[in-house]
C-alpha cells in the first residue's frame, strides 16, 4: 500500500466516524441541531400555554369579586322590585275588592229603586215628580255602575299585566 491508499482509507474512516455520530458534513451536525430546535421550539410552546394560562388565571381571580359584587346588587335590585310588584298587586287587589263592593251596593240599590218605581206605580199613578226623582236616582246609579265596571275591568286588566 502507498501513501496515497493509506490517506485515502484514514478519509474513509473518518468521515464514516463522521456519519456514525450523525455528522454529514466536516462543518455542522445537522441532527443535533434539529433536535435542538425541537426543544426549543417545545420550550417555547410550553412557555406560551404556561403564560396564557397563568395570566387568564389570574385575571380571572382578579375580575371575580367584581362579578361577584355585580351579581349581589342585581340580585338586590331584583328583591326590591319584586317587593314593589308584590306591594302593587296587593293594592290592585284591594282595589278590585273595593270595586266589586261598591257594584254590589249599587246594584242592591238599583233594586230597591226598581221595587219602589214598580210599588209607586201600582199606588201612586200620578206623581210625575216622584217618577221623574227614581228616573233621575236609577239614570245616577246606572252610570255609577257603569263607571264601577270600567274601573274593575281596568283593575282585572292591570293584575294580568303582572
Amino acid at each position: 500500500m502507498d501513501d496515497r491508499e493509506l490517506i485515502t482509507s484514514e478519509q474513509n474512516l473518518q468521515y464514516q466516524t463522521r456519519s456514525f455520530k450523525g455528522e454529514t458534513s466536516p462543518g455542522g451536525n445537522t441532527r443535533q441541531k434539529t433536535i435542538i430546535y425541537v426543544v426549543l421550539t417545545l420550550l417555547a410552546w410550553s412557555g406560551l400555554f404556561y403564560g396564557g394560562y397563568y395570566f387568564t388565571s389570574k385575571y380571572l381571580q382578579q375580575t371575580h369579586p367584581l362579578v361577584a359584587s355585580q351579581m349581589e346588587e342585581i340580585k338586590l335590585e331584583n328583591q326590591r322590585v319584586e317587593a314593589e310588584i308584590n306591594k302593587s298587586m296587593q293594592l290592585l287587589r284591594e282595589d278590585i275588592n273595593e270595586s266589586n263592593q261598591e257594584i254590589m251596593q249599587v246594584r242592591s240599590e238599583l233594586n230597591i229603586i226598581r221595587e219602589k218605581l214598580e210599588l209607586t206605580g201600582e199606588t201612586l199613578t200620578g206623581t210625575d215628580e216622584t217618577r221623574q226623582s227614581l228616573q233621575e236616582q236609577m239614570t245616577e246609579l246606572d252610570q255609577q255602575l257603569a263607571l264601577f265596571k270600567e274601573q274593575l275591568e281596568k283593575l282585572e286588566e292591570a293584575v294580568r299585566a303582572f
